[in-house]
């Protein structure tokens, strides 16, 4: 109990759970383009990679979707199945609908980090709406009114700002009743460069903005999953579909060996405990903070984040990284200490890679970053995650959160 208090003081104070505006903010969402270094870098390598991907790549999720969507056997519940999108190692998305009939498909973020959906509104007509699909809420014949009740959510390069809305949403086949969304009428600037139409949080209701009831806690409302848990599986292999978010199953073709299982130290965030972070034989982060490393679980953050103090003693054990890619199978493994056992990252999964159009070669980045913005938590963000099947289950008290080595699969 004093760990639990100890932690929801501190995200107060850190100003990660309510803004001045009485909304909360994801917690990763600070440290989005203010950061130095190497975010520069892998912001920098994504902007000049996506040159080469086709600008969107609904239809083929949607195929790979209708094969992946069948009913289990010997279960009378849909297992829902989200096809995502690896975008460059970088971003991983999938595909939503919204309303009767369905509006979309809308290209969204499944982000553990944050708590609430929302996508562009008809009436956008600002920078960071073009190009992207837009809920139109009198196209729809399940919308109800929210009487213009408004919603702000803060990001570090600006903030989304839209209105509620009440409407069927469609997710891996299922379908959520009286769903509380946001539709944007400003987004900032910054989405324009940002290959998503919007967010679909599936962190806890603590954090939503305005209260709003999310996705996934609506889906254990209305009894429509086998479990109440969700799953996920991020590939190694940019620009491939094979990655998946599977609601209310944990599936063994996605994973190899025993479950790592930490369990959520307050719901707010998919929050454990780390006890320890080593690079090669040497251990290095001394979690200062109550003697433990307190870490976010976030399929929405493209890096891994520490304090300052905690991570910067393994950036350097671990050393310089080569933009050439020349040195990366010479770099340590990194192992992070979770549950009780030793979970090993190696640099596969923690140097970033992507194409340079212009030189045709690949260009790598460290995916680890300090940043004071979110100390004294971490965040356990893609790079970790592409190396662990990832189980977010509520189907326990306290709910947990589970570790496998993940299967990898072919496109």
């Amino acid at each position: 109990k004093e760990m639990k208090s100890l932690v929801v003081a501190t995200l107060v104070l850190l100003g990660l759970v309510v803004l001045s505006y009485g909304h909360s903010v994801p917690i990763r969402e600070t440290i989005i383009g203010g950061s130095e270094g190497r975010l520069a870098m892998i912001n920098d390598l994504r902007e000049r990679q996506a040159g080469r991907l086709p600008p969107r790549h609904i239809e083929r999720l949607w195929d790979v979707y209708k094969a992946l969507n069948p009913k289990k056997e010997g279960m009378d519940k849909l297992v829902p199945i989200v096809p995502q999108y690896n975008d460059g190692d970088l971003i991983w998305t999938g595909n939503i609908t919204i309303g009767t009939p369905a509006q979309g498909p809308f290209v969204v973020v499944f982000d553990t980090g944050s708590s609430n959906l929302w996508v562009p509104g008809v009436k956008c007509s600002f920078k960071g709406c073009l190009g992207k699909h837009k809920y139109n809420s009198s196209a729809s014949h399940t919308f109800t009114t929210r009487n213009c009740e408004p919603l702000f959510i803060a990001y570090g390069t600006g903030f989304m700002l839209g209105f509620l809305n009440d409407d069927v949403v469609e997710v891996g086949g299922v379908v959520i009743r009286d769903q509380v969304f946001g539709a944007g009428y400003y987004l900032a600037d910054f989405f324009a460069q940002v290959p998503i139409d919007g967010i679909l949080g599936l962190a806890f209701e603590t954090i939503a903005a305005d209260s709003v009831t999310p996705v996934f806690d609506n889906m254990i409302a209305q009894r429509l999953l086998p479990r109440n848990l969700f799953s996920v599986y991020l590939s190694n292999t940019p620009n491939d579909t094979t990655s998946v978010i599977l609601f209310g199953e944990v599936s063994t073709k996605y994973y190899t060996g025993s479950i790592t299982y930490a369990n959520v130290l307050e719901p707010l965030y998919w929050l454990i405990v780390m006890e320890s972070l080593t690079v090669g034989n040497k251990t290095l982060s001394t979690c200062e903070f109550a003697g433990e490393c307190l870490a976010v679980v976030d399929t929405g953050t493209s890096i891994i984040v520490g304090p300052t103090y905690d991570i910067q003693p393994a950036i350097d054990a671990i050393g310089h990284v080569a933009s050439d890619c020349s040195n990366v199978h010479k770099l340590p493994t990194i192992h992070f200490s979770i549950g009780g056992n030793k979970l090993p990252l190696g640099p596969e999964y923690y140097v970033i890679q992507a194409y340079n159009t212009t030189t045709g070669k690949n260009e790598c980045a460290l995916g680890l970053e300090g940043s004071d913005l979110v100390a004294p938590l971490w965040i356990l963000g893609d790079p970790f995650l592409r190396a662990y099947y990832t189980i977010f289950d509520k189907s326990v008290l306290p709910y947990r959160v589970g570790f496998a080595t993940a299967r990898r699969q072919r496109d």
